[in-house]
């Protein structure tokens, strides 16, 4: 929790603040029973309707004052709690942005997404009870007990005995509590999941009729948070009467040592009702004590959730180099990588290859050769294992992040498009580009045409993902973005496959005539979209199997002759039919 509690450093003052007015309001609430005792034995005893105004007066006087204390405390406390909650989310969404994909594998995107809202959430409630109800409630119990003790010793000794026992109650739930906190956060972690994977692939549950199949999961998932909800629930609610219980026997015992007083006349009717209602206070500020405990344990297992997220060890640590690549050289040596918890052969092994500037190389081979693992490596998606890849002769790792990936462009497999307009989707690769450079960079990915006939034009808005728009559309769109950047390095990583032949070869020839300078590296499965490519690199089970134009590779590489044949009899088919 301290560790977590660093973010309120800034809110200091709010922090003082709040508190001293809570203890304004609990001074002005714990003067009330005396004053009520002098209005009941100087004044209504008496009949002394002077006293009465007078002692009733000030008991207005001092409700304002505690009113203006609470509303103080309310407001400095809601503001350090709501400024802390922002400041924390920032420092996790920072923390998850420097993740590589094996960390944000390992926590999974639902989970993450729980600890940045529920688990913060979370914390920012506990804030608000410290700096409110936690200081309430002690300084109503102190002041109250103290209170107690001067009007009558002998009224503290039924709470001191109930007090061990409340502590007991609370401990031992408190006990039991705790795992079904930590339980309950993971059941949300797992519902979150599996509704974020429903949502983002419902055309895929719609096509395969699975609504069925997915209820059944997510309703699973919802009944075991259900489940641990109504026994966390249950463990509470037991809490309160035992609580209640301990309470009223106390102030029973009150009671009646209060009686036995007022018949020797040792206390006045006034003096009962201030005892009374001062050990009224001390119960109830022991149940609320108890209380806040128990929250105060379900914090701890969120703040244990988010110090996870912000003190797990990074696998990539970036170097000092600021200065991006100024080209399109790369080099691997010796390059080995396997994926974490992978099992069998790793997915790159030692593999050689020199790409020089200004030339297009395309890489071909079978599913899970290792063609995307070879381009994931050049931006640091991922570390190698073994050996170095260099860009401009300096090892990818002694460049920063920034500045390694400013220099390369990249259009993934899985295309995500984001919530905007089509515009705003292209100036995600450059911010600041004209209208002409954003056209520019559609027209070259042969996407102008369509953008063009839409309503909107470049305008036209987007639906998260871009789910209206069609996979080649998709397609045409991020090679936009890309294209726009202008980097020295440009990765397609089979970012052609939704698109015809025709099309395909027209964005081809419009990088090689746009792009002289650029390094570009294209992933395919179809040898139509490799063939003219300046160097062919063919993988087979992690390795490196040959390089060679598209001519020499059918001559010397029995692996290349055999796709470009396979795909040669299927287009025959196609046509036939």
């Amino acid at each position: 929790m301290l560790k977590i509690f660093r973010f309120l450093k800034p809110y200091k003052l709010l922090l003082i603040l709040a508190p001293i007015c809570m203890v304004l309001e609990v001074a002005m609430d714990l003067l009330q029973p005396a004053l009520m005792s002098n209005i009941i034995d100087e004044g209504i005893r008496n009949g002394n309707p002077q006293i009465v105004v007078q002692y009733g007066g000030k008991m207005l006087l001092f409700a304002f004052i505690g009113l203006l204390g609470g509303i103080g405390c309310t407001y400095f406390s809601s503001r350090a709690a709501l400024n802390f909650a922002t400041d924390l989310r920032l420092a996790l969404f920072d923390r998850i942005q420097s993740f590589s994909t094996a960390e944000t594998d390992h926590f999974t995107a639902g989970s993450l997404v729980t600890r940045i809202v529920n688990d913060v959430r979370v914390l920012q409630h506990v804030v608000i009870m410290i700096t409110r109800m936690f200081i309430r409630a002690p300084f109503t119990l102190i002041g109250s007990i103290v209170l107690v003790l001067v009007t009558d010793p002998k009224m503290s000794v039924p709470i001191l005995l109930a007090a061990p026992i409340l502590a007991w109650l609370v401990i031992s739930r408190i006990k039991k509590m705790r795992p079904k906190f930590q339980e309950m956060q993971e059941c949300i972690d797992t519902v979150n999941s599996t509704l974020q994977e429903d949502l983002t692939g419902i055309r895929v549950i719609k096509t395969f009729i699975a609504e069925k199949n997915e209820l059944k999961k997510f309703e699973k998932a919802n009944s075991e948070l259900a489940d641990v909800g109504i026994e966390t629930g249950r463990i509470m609610i037991s809490l309160g009467p035992m609580l209640a219980v301990v309470q009223q026997i106390a102030i029973f015992i009150i009671i009646l040592i209060a009686v036995r007083d007022a018949s020797l006349k040792l206390l006045m009717v006034g003096q009962i009702v201030a005892v009374i209602n001062y050990a009224t206070q001390v119960m109830s500020s022991l149940v609320m004590v108890s209380f806040h405990l128990m929250h105060f344990s379900r914090a701890q297992v969120s703040a244990e959730r988010i110090n996870e997220v912000l003190d797990q060890p990074l696998r990539l640590n970036e170097g000092d180099d600021t200065l991006p690549p100024q080209s399109g050289n790369i080099r691997f040596e010796n390059v080995s990588f396997s994926y974490p918890g992978a099992s069998g052969l790793p997915a790159l092994i030692d593999a050689k290859l020199e790409l020089k500037a200004g030339e297009h190389y395309a890489i071909v081979g079978s599913t899970g050769s290792g063609k995307t693992t070879l381009v994931n490596l050049i931006p640091r998606f991922y570390d190698s294992d073994k050996g170095t890849i260099f860009i401009d002769n300096r090892d990818v790792k002694s460049y920063t992040f920034n500045a390694l990936r400013s220099s390369i462009a990249y259009v993934m497999q899985d295309i995500t498009l984001f919530a905007g307009s089509i515009a705003d989707n292209i100036r995600w690769g450059k911010p600041d580009a004209t209208d002409e450079e954003v056209k520019h960079a559609a027209t070259m990915a042969e996407a102008d045409g369509f953008i063009s006939q839409l309503e909107n034009g470049y305008d036209s808005a987007l639906a998260q993902g871009g789910i209206t728009l069609s996979g080649g559309q998709r397609q045409r769109v991020a090679i936009a973005r890309a294209l726009i950047k202008k980097a020295p390095i440009l990765i397609m990583d089979d970012s052609l496959s939704a698109l015809d032949t025709t099309t395909t070869r027209k964005v081809l020839n419009n990088l090689k005539n746009e792009l002289k300078g650029t390094t570009v590296i294209t992933v395919a499965q179809r040898i139509s979209a490799t063939r003219d490519a300046d160097k062919i690199i063919v993988m087979d089970n992690g390795k490196i199997s040959a390089i060679g134009t598209h001519k020499e590779l059918l001559e010397s590489s029995i692996i290349y002759k055999e796709i470009f044949e396979s795909q040669q009899e299927k287009d025959e088919e196609n046509n036939e039919q």
